[in-house]
């Protein structure tokens, strides 16, 4: 997101452990204005104080949201006046939000937002069963007061799984791999 003079873009942190939470990085406008080929030298990272720090330092990084989710939305929300995350919890069956009066947080709770249907299935996915991701908004799309938010389902397969018949059920199943848009309300606090 743009927010004042910099490029604020949300990253996940590779901690090692299987988590990923995100930080916040930015860069000057200004650098990317001028069509500079390495961004490296104007990086800053969003630190544990609440500063911003010279470079990405991730050792040194502000965890804003714990969650896993690789993907999401971040936009102003000017009759909220508020800030809205939206996104998926890859390993479960809802598409969250979050709010913040700043980028830089502090960020709520996580609310649920919608309850993905296809996901209304058993803890291990098996071979052919749907997994969704990629939760976003787009307020563009929306009134005041709600949002439409997208997703995607796709079909599992583990290392052992018949592949092929899981590809062609892919191919032929219209409903699959194909983005989903859903009109909901922005919850109450």
């Amino acid at each position: 997101v743009v927010d004042g003079g910099f490029l604020l873009a949300f990253a996940t942190l590779d901690r090692g452990d299987g988590h990923a939470p995100r930080i916040l990085v930015r860069l000057p406008l200004t650098a990317l204005a001028e069509g500079r080929a390495d961004l490296e030298p104007f990086v800053e990272t969003l630190a544990q104080d609440g500063c911003w720090r010279a470079g990405l330092d991730p050792d040194a990084a502000r965890l804003l949201m714990e969650d896993d989710a690789s993907e999401m939305s971040v936009h102003f929300d000017p009759g909220r006046g508020e800030w809205i995350a939206v996104y998926g919890d890859p390993a479960g069956d809802a598409i969250w939000l979050r709010r913040a009066p700043r980028p830089e947080g502090p960020w709520s709770a996580r609310i649920p937002l919608l309850r993905i249907p296809e996901l209304a299935r058993a803890e291990d996915p098996e071979a052919g069963e749907p997994f969704c991701y990629a939760g976003k908004a787009h307020p563009e799309l929306a009134p005041s007061g709600e949002l439409v938010v997208s997703y995607v389902c796709n079909l599992f397969t583990g290392p052992a799984d018949p592949i092929a018949a899981v590809l062609e059920r892919l191919r032929t199943t219209t409903s699959i791999y194909r983005p989903k848009l859903v009109r909901v309300p922005i919850p109450a606090e």
